[in-house]
């Protein structure tokens, strides 16, 4: 088949991903197929491209032939395509917060962003924040991590008070929270996971928002790469949210 697709990651096997993919190309007309893949150190070239995600999102770097200048700043992949037969990296994820943000009319300029986890989601986060005039400061708990070009602090030097926002990165279980209700009552949290119930912290918050535009947005992008093809309308958009918000309730019933 002539577009295969995949997502390189571990434990994938509950994303969303093929259903969009799937879903982006049957509207397009366009045959195809999308997998779910373990990365296991090389990139097979019978595939026109691939999406990448937790833990592999930095490591993948390594592997590719050419990164984008705005995967380069960001240090981060998420898209993968081929281009003069060589595998080239670059980020959507960015251009899917910054929709996000858009979507939403949250402005960020002058305040202080505190994005929880310092994996390749909140890169593209800090870029978007760093883009747009905000403070972006990651919020981590891995002390050996090389965060020098970044901004950073650790959970326990976290003080509320000098929080605007919170945006919400790591993949920690909905029915818990890297925060207390006490740090976050007060806040506007952006919740990355898209679930059909809140999920802890922003039962916590004082006001909330999910990834949903976000991971519609990236995914059209990572399409628009890889079929070059500009695709992106607010019809798309409306039907892929309707997709994906009834998968939601549908898998959320029978479980």
């Amino acid at each position: 088949m002539k577009n295969k697709l995949a997502l390189l990651g571990k434990n994938i096997e509950h994303s969303r991903s093929p259903l969009i993919h799937s879903f982006i190309m049957n509207y397009l007309n366009i045959g195809g197929s999308y997998e779910l893949l373990e990365f296991n150190n090389k990139l097979n070239p019978n595939y026109l491209g691939f999406n990448v995600t937790t833990p592999y999102k930095i490591e993948i770097i390594k592997y590719l032939d050419e990164i984008t200048p705005l995967a380069r700043n960001i240090g981060a992949i998420n898209t993968i395509y081929k281009e003069n037969n060589k595998w080239i990296g670059t980020n959507t994820d960015y251009d899917g917060f910054k929709y996000l943000l858009e979507i939403n009319n949250i402005d960020v300029k002058s305040k202080n962003i505190y994005i929880l986890g310092s994996g390749g989601a909140a890169f593209a986060v800090y870029k978007v924040i760093e883009d747009l005039k905000g403070n972006p400061v990651i919020v981590t708990r891995n002390k050996q991590q090389l965060l020098n070009n970044k901004n950073h602090i650790f959970y326990d030097d976290l003080n509320p008070s000098e929080v605007d926002i919170y945006v919400q990165a790591t993949n920690i279980n909905p029915n818990e929270s890297v925060l207390s209700k006490a740090q976050v009552e007060n806040h506007l949290v952006i919740e990355l996971q898209v679930n059909k119930n809140k999920t802890k912290i922003e039962q916590y918050a004082k006001s909330s928002i999910n990834g949903l535009e976000m991971l519609i947005f990236q995914a059209l992008k990572s399409a628009e790469i890889w079929f070059k093809k500009d695709i992106i309308n607010n019809d798309i958009i409306k039907s892929l949210k309707e997709v994906i918000e009834k998968w939601i309730l549908l898998v959320h019933y029978f479980k």
